[in-house]
C-alpha cells in the first residue's frame, strides 16, 4: 500500500496554495533587504561591512540549528501549527530589526529571521503532502519554489527604491513587515488544521522513533546527502556569479545586477516547467540528467572566456539547478511518509548546510585556485550529487 492510499487527500481549496506560496516568499525579504543594504546597515552601527555581514552568518547557523529541532517538534506539532508559529517568530524577528538600539541587539533579532525560514519551508512542502493528492505535489512544489525566485524580483527593486527615501529601518517597516503580515493572514485564514498520522502523542521514543524512520532509510539520506551537496554548488554560483563577471569581464555593477535580475527569470521558469517533466518521467529520472547538465553549466561559466557563452551557461546553470531543487523537494518529500515533518526538517537543515559549505568553501577555492577552480570543485559536487541519487535514491510509488 502507498502513501497515497493511506491519505485521503481532497481537493484543496482554490486559496491553499497561494497562502503557501506567500508563506514562503514572505521568508525571503529581510535576505534580500540585509544583501542590498549592508553598508547602510553598517554605517548606521559604525561597523564594517564585513562584521555587519556576520548577521547573515547568523542567521544562517541558527537556521541549521532550528531545523534540526523541528526534526523532533514536527512530531508532536500539526504542520500548521508550527507554520504559524514561524510567521509569527518572523514577524517578531523583523519588529526587533526595526527598534534595534545597537548592532549587538540586531545581530540577536535577525537572527532569528533564519529560525522562522527553518520552520516555514518545511511545513509548507508538509502541508503540501497533507493536503494535495501525490500527483499534484510536483506542481505545487515547483510554484513555492518559484514563489522564492520571485520574491528576488519583485523585492529587490522595491527594496532598492524605498530605501532611498526611508532607510534600511524604513525598508523593513514598509515592505519587509506588511508581505509578512499579508502572509500570516493568508496563512491562517487558508490553510485548514487538520491531524495527521505524524503528530503523535508521545515522548522521547517517538522522536527517535521519527530520526530511526530517517537515518536508517538509505534512499531519505542519499537524498538529504544530495540536498547537502546541490545547495553547497548552487550558492557558490549565486554568491560570486556578480563579482566573477564583474573581475573577469569587467562589467558594472548596474550590467551584474541584471545578471542576477536574469537568473531568478530563468530560475524561476525552471521550477514551473519541473512539475509537468516529473508528471511526465519521474521524480528520480528528473533529478539525474539535469544535476549533470548543472554541473557543465557550472564548470562552463567560470572557465569560458567568452562573456556570451559564459552568461549563457549561467542562465542554463540557473533552469537547470531550479529543476533540480524542485525535483529534490518532490523525491525526498516522498520517501518516510509516515515522517514527512522530520525528513523535510532534515531536508532544510541539509540546504542551510549547503548554503554555509558552499559560500564558505568557495572563498577559500576561489583565494587558492581562483574561480576556475571552484567551477571545478563545486561542478564535481554536482557530480557526486547525482551519483549518490541514481545509485542510492528510490523512486516512490504514487
Amino acid at each position: 500500500m502507498n502513501d497515497s492510499d493511506t491519505e485521503t487527500n481532497g481537493n484543496p481549496g482554490r486559496m491553499l496554495l497561494p497562502s503557501l506560496v506567500i508563506s514562503r516568499f514572505a521568508t525571503m525579504p529581510p535576505g534580500i533587504l540585509t544583501s542590498l543594504l549592508l553598508i547602510d546597515i553598517g554605517l548606521t552601527f559604525r561597523q564594517e561591512v564585513w562584521i555587519t555581514g556576520q548577521i547573515r552568518t547568523a542567521a544562517s547557523i541558527v537556521g541549521v540549528i532550528s531545523a534540526l529541532l523541528l526534526s523532533a517538534l514536527s512530531l508532536r506539532f500539526k504542520p500548521k501549527s508550527l507554520l504559524l508559529g514561524g510567521l509569527y517568530l518572523l514577524t517578531a524577528s523583523i519588529i526587533g530589526c526595526i527598534l534595534a538600539p545597537n548592532f549587538s541587539i540586531l545581530l540577536i533579532v535577525y537572527a532569528l529571521t533564519g529560525m522562522a525560514a527553518s520552520i516555514v519551508g518545511p511545513m509548507t512542502f508538509t502541508i503540501v503532502a497533507e493536503q494535495f493528492p501525490a500527483k499534484q505535489r510536483p506542481n505545487a512544489i515547483s510554484w513555492i519554489i518559484a514563489g522564492m525566485s520571485g520574491a528576488h524580483l519583485i523585492g529587490a527593486p522595491i527594496i532598492g527604491y524605498i530605501s532611498v527615501y526611508v532607510g534600511w529601518r524604513g525598508s523593513f517597516l514598509w515592505y519587509v513587515l506588511p508581505v509578512t503580515l499579508f502572509g500570516l493572514f493568508l496563512a491562517i485564514r487558508f490553510i485548514p488544521t487538520r491531524q495527521t498520522d505524524q503528530v503523535q502523542k508521545g515522548g522521547i521514543a517517538n522522536i527517535i522513533e521519527g530520526f530511526k524512520g530517517v537515518l536508517t532509510n538509505v534512499s531519505a539520506v542519499s537524498c538529504l546527502t544530495s540536498t547537502t551537496l546541490i545547495a553547497a554548488s548552487y550558492m557558490a554560483m549565486v554568491s560570486y556569479a556578480p563579482s566573477y563577471f564583474r573581475e573577469q569581464f569587467s562589467l558594472s555593477t548596474a550590467h551584474a545586477s541584471l545578471l542576477v535580475i536574469g537568473s531568478s527569470v530563468f530560475f524561476i521558469f525552471g521550477t514551473r516547467i519541473s512539475g509537468r517533466l516529473i508528471s511526465g518521467y519521474g521524480r528520480k529520472p528528473m533529478m539525474l540528467w539535469p544535476t549533470a547538465l548543472a554541473a557543465l553549466s557550472i564548470y562552463t561559466y567560470l572557465n569560458i572566456k567568452n562573456i556570451w557563452v559564459s552568461m549563457a551557461a549561467r542562465f542554463l546553470g540557473s533552469t537547470f539547478s531550479a529543476i533540480v531543487f524542485t525535483t529534490a523537494n518532490a523525491l525526498t518529500l516522498e520517501q518516510v511518509p509516515q515522517f514527512r515533518g522530520t525528513v523535510m526538517s532534515l531536508s532544510q537543515a541539509s540546504f542551510s548546510l549547503g548554503g554555509v559549505l558552499g559560500t564558505g568553501l568557495g572563498g577559500i577555492i576561489v583565494l587558492i585556485a581562483g574561480y576556475r577552480g571552484m567551477g571545478i570543485s563545486h561542478g564535481t559536487m554536482m557530480i557526486i550529487a547525482l551519483l549518490l541519487l541514481h545509485f542510492f535514491a528510490k523512486e516512490p510509488n504514487d
